[in-house]
This record gives structure tokens, sequence and C-alpha cells, in this order.
């Protein structure tokens, strides 16, 4: 039955948390402090993990209030949204917190790590590279997209991708902003292969060209599937096969290519249907 604000008001604290069910998924939950929190229990629509949504503390937050979040939160993972994701965008959009100010909170958090020369080189490298570009962006309003020019503004003066993957990694880990680990997994998916065949670097850029031209996330996912469907190219594995480095579009080593992914190429060429 749903809870009665009768029934609210004198829920009284044990010595373990418990909980009154409103109905429709919607819990009191009683702790044993004696404060009272709306909660809602459901699967996260992306990791299928359980998960918890609270919906704030009563009696501030009132029954009636609760019940229309719920709905809210309902409709959110019904369009595949997480709404625990989407209540800390919609804070930080209110807060109007930009990359600046989150690069500045990382860097001063940074700053008794580092040497004095390695100091100054960090925010060199993020006054040439990348605060000109999205340094006043809203922080939750940044998209891959936005990323990818910054990276190709980088690779057009020859500069290395490898110091802006480590800055952006420390961002997504200092950052409680979900958009920021969405965005590490963009840059992180730019490392290609580069063996003793050019082509089949060639190849790999192409790839890249598609995403950035229609807009697409750079997420690892989509890299992987782009790759699925085009390294099929005899080329590619070819060069593959042929062993040698891999490297990151910045020419920086990102590690040699292993003994078992020359088999497996070889065992995808042998299947193919002579040239």
């Amino acid at each position: 039955m749903p809870i009665t604000n009768t029934q609210a008001d004198n829920a009284k604290p044990q010595a373990t948390l418990y909980r009154l069910n409103d109905g429709n998924g919607l819990q009191l939950e009683i702790r044993p402090t004696g404060r009272k929190f709306w909660i809602y229990r459901y699967r996260h629509p992306g990791t299928k993990k359980p998960t918890v949504y609270t919906m704030g503390e009563y009696p501030q937050v009132s029954i009636k209030r609760a019940r229309a979040a719920l709905l809210e939160a309902k409709a959110l993972i019904s369009d595949g949204v997480d709404p625990n994701t989407q209540k800390q965008r919609d804070r930080m959009r209110g807060q109007g917190e930009t990359f600046l100010d989150v690069a500045r909170e990382w860097y001063e958090k940074r700053l008794p790590k580092w040497t004095p020369a390695n100091a100054e080189q960090t925010w060199k490298s993020l006054e040439l590279d990348v605060l000109p570009h999205i340094g006043g962006r809203i922080i939750t309003e940044l998209e891959p997209p936005d990323l990818l020019l910054v990276i190709r503004r980088i690779e057009g003066r020859g500069g290395r991708l490898t110091r802006l993957k480590r800055y952006w990694r420390g961002y997504a880990q200092y950052s409680p902003m979900i958009r920021a680990r969405e965005l590490s997994d963009s840059l992180n998916a730019f490392t290609v292969w580069r063996t003793r065949q050019p082509l089949a670097l060639g190849i790999e850029r192409q790839i890249f060209q598609h995403v950035a031209a229609h807009h697409l996330s750079a997420s690892k996912r989509v890299v992987q599937k782009l790759l699925r469907q085009h390294t099929c190219h005899r080329a590619y594995l070819q060069a593959v096969g042929q062993g040698g480095q891999r490297l990151n579009l910045d020419g920086s080593e990102a590690g040699a290519i292993h003994q078992a992914e020359r088999e497996h190429a070889a065992r995808v060429l042998a299947a193919l249907p002579k040239a």
C-alpha cells in the first residue's frame, strides 16, 4: 500500500536500516541515524548492474514529489539514460563549470607531485593545445567530436598525443563528471597499427576520418566495430602478419604486434578467396 504522511513521520530508526514500500518501486529508506531517504532500485540501462537512485530526503522531498521524481527516472531509463548520470550532468550544468575550471582544480591537486619544470611544461601544453579551443566550454556539453578537433590541431603542428592522453585520463579520474570518462575512452581509441606496410596505417586513418566526418562518437566500441568491418583488407592483414611495431597517431610507440595477432591474421588470409 502507498505510504501516508503519518507513516513516514512515525517511522522510527532501528539498529539496521529498513525500508517502507510505496509501490511502483519507490521506497522510503529509514537509516539508523534517523534520516529518511527516497530511493529507487533499478538496473543500469547500460551495464545492467543493480543500481540505487536517491531522490532526496524526507520530509524535504515530499511523498508527492518523490513519486513524480520516480516517474521521471523511469522515463529516462526507458530512453536508455541512467538517472544518476543525468542528475550529475544537470547539477554541473547548473553550476556552469567549464573545462578550464576542471583543469585548474586537477592541476592544483597534482602540483605537489611535480617538479617545477614539469608543472610549468604541463600548463604550457594545456595553454598551447587545449585551453584555447575548449577551455571555455561547459564541461557537460563537451562531445567526442570536440576532442577530435583538438587532436587534429595537435597533429597539424606535429605535436604529440601521448601527453594529451595522460592529462585527459587524469581529468577523468579527478572530475566526478561522467562525460570525462566517455571522452577519455574516445581518446584512448586513437591507437592505430603501423607495420612495415604503410598501407595498413592508411586504412586505419580512413576509419578515423570516417568517424569524424559522420560526427560519430569515437568510442572504443565504435572504432572496434569499424575495424572489424574494414580490416579484412588483404594488405592490412599481410602487414599485421609480417609483424612490426604498433604506433599511436603521433608516432610514439604503443607496443609490438603480438604473435597471436600475427597468427590470427595468417588464418584470416588463408580463409580469404585468392586475389
